[in-house]
């Protein structure tokens, strides 16, 4: 009986076997890295379209990137308008315009740009306040006039014709401004008021008391009598406030012939012919 060797055989085969696996395993190796960083897509500007003149109002930017992605960014800001400037925050600043101005909001980032289309509404101006000139003093008695000057929303102003009215009795004011002081016991401040569209103005005046000062007085009465007759005399007092009092003054006469009593009783005696006599008070 004969043997045979086959280990050589089998050994042959395992190596077939390994060698294939040895040149998979050598191929060549797999790309280095992750995958590639998202780039810029697009961006897109919000915020409102219609901006009220003198107003202010805010735009946000948005990038989208290539895996989708979406976050707020800060671009670089402008306008097309003179009637609006937009600052690095993007908050857009109306100033005045005559009529609805169209304009563009442009914003760039990263290589891309976006527009936006906003309107700066036109409003006719209103009135914002009332300014009334004229004295702040009057003497009670007297006058003053006042004048009123409208200013408007969009910085004009404009001479006006109120309403006008005052807050006390102590004055009284016509619909030309023309302010007549009352009779008052001591100072007394009131406000001039102005009323227009729906806005009031006041301006305070102080109204003076002025102290009353006799003027003048002025005996009344007969400038003739007979002898041994008696006549009644008057004093009225003039006053710096216009009045006129019956006044009991200090009586006198400069002749024997007749004599004056404290009340104005002129009495004449007995006279050798026509004598002529002064009655002081």
């Amino acid at each position: 009986m004969q043997f045979y060797k086959r280990v050589p055989i089998i050994a042959a085969t395992v190596l077939a076997l390994i060698n294939p696996l040895q040149s998979i395993a050598a191929g060549p190796p797999p790309p280095s890295g992750g995958p590639p960083e998202p780039v810029l897509a697009k961006i897109e500007l919000d915020g409102p379209v219609l901006v009220d003149e003198n107003t202010s109002a805010s735009y946000i930017c948005t990038a989208t990137y290539s895996d989708g992605v979406e976050a707020p960014v800060t671009p670089e800001w402008s306008t097309d308008s003179a009637f609006a400037v937009i600052n690095a925050s993007g908050e857009l600043t109306a100033g005045n315009v005559t009529s609805d101005e169209v304009i563009t909001i442009s914003a760039h980032f990263g290589e891309k740009t976006a527009t936006f289309v906003t309107t700066i509404k036109y409003a006719a101006p209103v009135i914002s306040s009332l300014v009334i000139s004229g004295p702040a003093a009057i003497n009670e008695g007297a006058s003053g006039n006042y004048t009123c000057v409208a200013m408007y929303s969009d910085g004009s102003a404009l001479s006006v014709v109120p309403a006008w009215n005052t807050s006390l009795p102590a004055a009284a004011i016509d619909s030309a401004g023309t302010l007549i002081a009352g009779s008052v016991d001591s100072d007394q401040l009131i406000d001039v008021i102005a009323g227009l569209d729906g806005v009031t103005g006041r301006y305070a005046v102080t109204i003076r008391d002025v102290p009353v000062t006799l003027e003048g007085i002025t005996i009344q009465g007969a400038v003739a009598m007979d002898e041994n007759a008696a006549v009644q005399l008057n004093c009225i007092a003039s006053y710096s406030d216009g009045s006129q009092p019956l006044i009991n003054p200090v009586w006198s006469v400069n002749s024997a012939y007749a004599q004056i009593s404290q009340n104005g009783l002129l009495t004449s005696g007995d006279v050798p012919s026509d004598q002529g006599v002064v009655v002081s008070a």
